[in-house]
């Protein structure tokens, strides 16, 4: 028998045996390895040759979006309550049309190549992004335009475009407040901006009464917050008719001058006139309305106007609202009214300037019947007034002025009486009403001291008129009137002499 040990060794042996297979496995390894490397090292440089290109795409796409920034904008100068939502659409619409432009050049380029299915669905969602981020430029410069504008233009702003406009003048207030912006702001996908503002709006039940109806009857104003929502192109305003004001004073000027030497304007001169305003009105519906509705600085004697008066314009246009659009006339129409009455006040002045008084002034057969009963009216309600506050001297401040208030033809001009001397004309609102407001404390006492209510009497007719308001024609009917009552007098006088 074998001994245990040495079979034990035997199989020991047997199982560690390599049989001699090392060249065999060597071989074959190297042969796969070989294989393999090359495949790795052809890989490799198809991913390199693929970052090199897209690392290129990348940086012509980050340089194309950097370029895209209009020199004139600073959005540094974009307002705080744009700023977030601005920003967040500018950088998603560039990011996307980074993306867009980088899957287009890259590596998969010939997916899109022209002629491609890919072709015309790419090219339609990059000018989608481009057109978006335009926009977004586009009304960013617009908005800063538009606040300058504000800036600039406030000041000059026509109150008739107020006054039909005036939630919108609210809104607009609160958004171009560069110091204390009150707004929101949302942006749609295609980068168009809707801007919401929160307004105070006064209700007033007055406004809403009949002829008919007894305003001591009616509710209290109130007061409450309304949301108003407006698009960029919405920002806009018209101005007082400055440079129509200016040609106006022109005129007005050479025809006192001619007035002084003694020239009346001929008829080709009116015709030269009316032609020309005309032309600096042609189709601007604000022009139109500024000089219509406006109180201008239009005349010799400085100051602000109206060119119609209110019963002038009640009985030319007596259906027409304000509030109503619907109402308005005829645009030729108007037109030609406001310009033939330029016409009227221009020859007015011409023929004032030549000295001396017209004869029989208050009941000018030449004067339209509106305007004759307008200087009749004025006569006796313009006496009663003079010498209700002359007989009134030596009571206190506050009962002279409700007794113009109360007693006087002036009452039904006046909405009411505030602090005991701030008088409120009457408006279409109370908030109008309160933009129109004026004191005479300072005057009444000024006449109580002197005795002479001509200041008084002078602010009065300007702001309370309610057949004249412009400061020209208050002027001449007051000097009108003196020289009335001075020929009474002398007529009176003479049985005596």
């Amino acid at each position: 028998m074998a001994n245990k040990l040495l079979i034990l060794g035997a199989a020991m042996a047997h199982k560690n045996k390599s049989y001699n297979l090392s060249n065999a496995i060597s071989k074959g390894v190297d042969a796969g390895l070989k294989v393999v490397n090359t495949a790795l090292l052809q890989e490799k440089g198809r991913l390199d040759k693929i970052k090199a290109t897209n690392d290129l795409v990348t940086g012509k796409v980050n340089d194309y979006l950097a370029k895209l920034d209009p020199e004139n904008l600073n959005l540094n100068l974009v307002p705080d309550p744009i700023r977030k939502a601005y920003y967040g659409a500018l950088n998603g619409a560039k990011s996307e049309l980074g993306k867009l432009l980088i899957e287009n050049s890259g590596s998969n380029a010939s997916l899109y190549a022209p002629g491609t299915d890919g072709y015309i669905e790419m090219q339609d969602k990059i000018n989608v992004q481009r057109k978006k981020i335009d926009k977004l430029y586009n009304n960013a410069t617009k908005f800063q335009q538009i606040n300058a504008n504000w800036f600039n233009e406030h000041g000059n702003i026509s109150d008739a475009w107020k006054a039909m406009n005036p939630e919108l003048y609210a809104a607009m207030s609160k958004i171009l407040n560069t110091e204390n912006p009150e707004y929101t702001i949302e942006l749609d996908d295609a980068g168009d901006w809707t801007i919401s503002a929160d307004i105070d709006v006064i209700d007033d039940p007055l406004s809403q009464l009949g002829p008919d109806d007894d305003p001591t009857t009616a509710p209290a104003p109130t007061s409450r917050t309304k949301n108003v929502k407006v698009k960029l192109d919405d920002l806009d305003w018209e101005q007082t008719a400055m440079p129509e004001i200016k040609y106006i004073n022109d005129l007005m000027q050479a025809g006192i001058d001619a007035g002084r030497q003694g020239l009346t304007l001929t008829n080709p001169q009116i015709n030269e006139m009316i032609a020309g305003f005309d032309a600096r009105i042609g189709d601007s519906e604000g022009a139109l309305y500024s000089l219509m509705f406006d109180e201008l600085p239009i005349g010799n004697m400085g100051g602000k106007m109206s060119i119609f008066t209110d019963e002038q314009f009640a009985e030319d246009y007596p259906n027409f609202d304000a509030d109503d659009p619907s109402t308005y006339p005829d645009f030729e129409e108007m037109k030609k009214k406001t310009i033939d009455r330029l016409v009227g006040m221009i020859q007015e002045e011409n023929k004032n300037a030549g000295g001396g008084v017209a004869a029989g002034y208050f009941d000018d057969v030449n004067q339209s019947a509106t305007e004759r009963r307008r200087r009749a009216n004025f006569v006796p309600n313009f006496g009663r007034l003079s010498k209700m506050i002359i007989d009134s001297k030596d009571d206190s401040v506050e009962n002279i002025v409700a007794k113009i208030a109360n007693q006087s033809y002036l009452a039904g001009s006046i909405s009411k009486i505030e602090k005991g001397t701030t008088i409120l004309p009457d408006q279409a609102s109370i908030g109008l009403a309160v933009t129109k407001a004026f004191d005479v404390r300072k005057l009444v006492q000024d006449f109580k001291k002197s005795g002479d209510p001509t200041l008084l009497l002078e602010r009065l007719l300007l702001e309370l008129g309610p057949s004249r308001a412009d400061r020209a024609s208050v002027y001449v009917d007051m000097e009108k009137y003196r020289l009335e009552i001075e020929k009474e007098q002398v007529e009176e006088a003479k049985p005596s002499l």
